[in-house]
């Protein structure tokens, strides 16, 4: 349904960030699976993406090995 929220779903997950877009093919559909349609919390990327939201001045630049 458009418009609801799944708390399951990473919230950044149709976000065009390249650390997440990495993920997104099908040698690591289990994890995308996994992660980011399930246990999302769990994930380093996200909590960069979360701590950019709320600090504007906290380093975008930083990346993660998938």
């Amino acid at each position: 349904m458009p418009g609801s929220k799944d708390k399951t779903i990473c919230p950044f997950f149709q976000g065009n960030d390249e650390r997440c877009a990495r993920r997104f093919n099908l040698q690591c559909l289990s994890e995308v699976f996994g992660q980011c349609l399930d246990e999302y919390e769990y994930c380093q990327v996200y909590h960069q993406l979360s701590v950019g939201q709320t600090d504007p001045e906290s380093d975008a630049d930083v990346h993660v090995a998938a």
